[in-house]
């Protein structure tokens, strides 16, 4: 008797795939990420956040480092951002 004939057992469905980013480079190249970087955050902006980590004695990198958290920040709002899209 197969999986899906018993009756004391539900019926597995597949898992849904996970979501394909438009920045993740999956359906081509993804443009020129250093040039978007620079529009997005200037010089000042940047100095701003330096000096703001070396004040509040925040690591750069590493676990539970600014960039670490930074990444992970980014990553929760695009999925966010796209989940939202994609029950539309």
């Amino acid at each position: 008797m197969a999986i899906a004939d018993r009756p004391d057992e539900p019926a597995m469905t597949p898992p849904t795939p996970p979501a394909r980013l438009p920045l993740s480079g999956a359906d081509g190249p993804a443009g020129d990420a250093a040039a978007a970087v620079r529009s997005m955050l200037d010089g000042q902006m940047l100095d701003q956040l330096v000096a703001r980590m070396r004040t509040d004695g925040v690591r750069l990198s590493g676990p539970g480092g600014f960039l670490t958290e930074m990444v992970k920040a980014v990553l929760d709002r695009t999925y966010l951002i796209f989940d939202g899209e994609a029950a539309r």
